[in-house]
């Protein structure tokens, strides 16, 4: 059976202790567990090296966030990806519909991010969406079609190279409100179908995983986990419970 995947996205929501006190908690919590598949943590900027710390001799792998297309140079305020890897990042998160929303990133930047990250050994977490107006006037497949399509240009994956398409429709996020696990389901597929026809990326689909985000909680994944083209999850808020993300983890890897 293929590897399962969890993501948690803290995303600016814990102050560093509070990120450790986590990071420390589930480390705990999960050695005791025997879960065929990957748990992924992203805490903020300023958490990864503490939280990179906490949880060494664990199964849990460290991921950020997000970081710039350029490895270096005069870029005020941007994260380096050479400085993720110095701390033993292994997957970035790109293209989250908040960055979308809030800073204005373009397809084209996603994907000049997600070749950067490739190239430094370290798996691109590719995030596509709809809104709520191509949601409600079923635009759904043309632009999740659109945003693949462009956050994948000029990407190619070597021989070991992993990639994450995840899906998250922004209407959903934050909100409680979440897709029927089958219409999750149908729509990765159509995700997988689509990447196909991308040559570069044809014959590495083995490689590339897709997985839902859009407000996943303990109550709805037991849904999700019944179907096989779900490959795995990203969690926002019920991430930041030990109670409630050990129960998702439980749930959908199990």
């Amino acid at each position: 059976m293929r590897t399962k995947i969890v993501i948690a996205n803290w995303k600016m929501k814990l102050e560093i202790p509070e990120s450790v006190q986590l990071a420390k908690k589930l480390k705990l919590a999960f050695l005791k567990k025997l879960w065929q598949g990957q748990v992924i943590l992203c805490p903020d900027f300023l958490s990864l090296p503490t939280c990179g710390q906490a949880l060494l001799k664990s199964k849990i792998k460290l991921g950020a966030q997000n970081c710039f297309w350029q490895d270096k140079g005069s870029y005020t305020g941007e994260v380096s990806i050479n400085n993720l890897r110095n701390l033993k990042v292994e997957y970035v998160i790109l293209g989250h519909s908040e960055r979308r929303r809030y800073f204005k990133e373009s397809n084209l930047q996603v994907a000049s991010k997600a070749k950067l990250v490739l190239t430094n050994n370290i798996t691109p977490i590719v995030c596509i969406g709809e809104s709520l107006s191509d949601y409600r006037n079923k635009k759904t497949l043309f632009t999740l079609k659109k945003q693949l399509k462009g956050s994948l240009q000029g990407i190619k994956l070597k021989t070991k190279e992993k990639l994450i398409i995840a899906y998250e429709p922004v209407w959903a996020i934050g909100s409680g409100k979440s897709l029927e696990a089958k219409q999750v389901a149908k729509i990765l597929k159509f995700l997988k179908e689509e990447t196909k026809k991308i040559p570069a990326l044809s014959k590495m689909i083995s490689s590339i995983f897709f997985i839902y985000g859009g407000s996943v909680n303990s109550q709805n994944v037991q849904n999700m986990a019944t179907f096989k083209d779900i490959q795995g999850l990203l969690v926002g808020s019920d991430s930041l419970q030990v109670k409630s993300f050990t129960k998702i983890c439980q749930d959908f890897l199990s």
